[in-house]
């Protein structure tokens, strides 16, 4: 996931870019779109680049299509790596008793 992080930085017309985001509650990491603004970087849904993408170069949104389904994918392997974890931990736990 980091590296794709990292290489979305590099994409073409280089607006966007994945960020590696930690939920310390849940243990959760996640891939999201943030764009590069004037002040801070912020948030940016993928409905919302869409629309602005639609303005690029053919070659620029199939680019960017193909790394948001990476994303997708890497986050859905994340949460089911993570939930079979704690299913496992969870069942070790109960048989030491």
């Amino acid at each position: 996931m980091e590296a794709v992080a990292q290489e979305s930085k590099k994409m073409p017309g280089n607006q966007w870019y994945l960020y590696l985001h930690y939920r310390k509650d849940t243990g959760q990491y996640f891939l999201m779109w943030r764009s590069y603004g004037a002040r801070k970087h912020v948030h940016v849904s993928w409905d919302r680049m869409q629309g602005m993408l639609e303005r690029m170069d053919e070659s620029v949104r199939t680019h960017y299509a193909e790394v948001n389904l990476m994303a997708q994918l890497l986050n859905a392997k994340e949460k089911a790596a993570r939930t079979a974890l704690n299913l496992a931990n969870g069942l070790l736990e109960g048989s030491e008793e």
